[in-house]
């Protein structure tokens, strides 16, 4: 856990079209519109602020995942947590910042930014987005952490996921988030 990641993009480049395969596997079929959403038909979770991470407003997205996910979640969370009491800084919550896309958000997505795609993977409950330039603080106990030193360790975090198989990521620099697909 205490290698360095010299190169974010290199270790997360999990690219679109590795991350919808996973999400077509696993993930629930893509719902057309907002009002056609209805998360318990598919048997999706509600993701919520809770101890281990914070919901960005969302704009584009809805706060729904897969079981697996919403398990993926709470372990990215906790053990962000853990390394940074295990090192003595200051407890903070990985703040989730894009969920679930219907084609309606996607429509409304691409008019604002040039890097939303039809075929995400985000349209099948499975992928969702933390930032990776914010984080909120839940203690003063323990010394201050950076921004880069939670980014940092969210990575270390993240890469030991991603190698045990449990989740694809993409690092993306304009969106300023590492894009995560469950693959359970």
């Amino acid at each position: 856990m205490n290698t360095p990641i010299n190169n974010y993009q290199s270790t997360f480049n999990d690219n679109n079209d590795t991350q919808l395969a996973a999400a077509k596997r696993k993930g629930i079929t893509p719902v057309k519109t907002n009002n056609s959403l209805h998360y318990e038909d598919h048997y999706l979770y509600i993701v919520m602020d809770n101890e281990f991470f914070g919901v960005d407003k969302l704009t584009y997205s809805h706060p729904y995942v897969t079981k697996n996910t919403a398990k993926l979640m709470v372990r990215i969370g906790k053990e962000f947590q853990k390394q940074l009491q295990k090192k003595g800084y200051r407890k903070h919550k990985i703040i989730i910042t894009s969920v679930l896309r219907t084609d309606e958000n996607i429509k409304a997505l691409k008019k604002v930014n040039q890097n939303a795609v039809w075929n995400s993977a985000h349209r099948y409950a499975t992928t969702f987005d933390i930032t990776y330039i914010r984080f909120q603080r839940i203690s003063k106990d323990g010394k201050p952490a950076s921004d880069q030193l939670m980014k940092e360790t969210l990575a270390k975090v993240l890469r030991k996921l991603k190698q045990k198989g449990k989740c694809y990521v993409k690092y993306e620099v304009n969106q300023h988030c590492f894009h995560i697909t469950s693959r359970k």
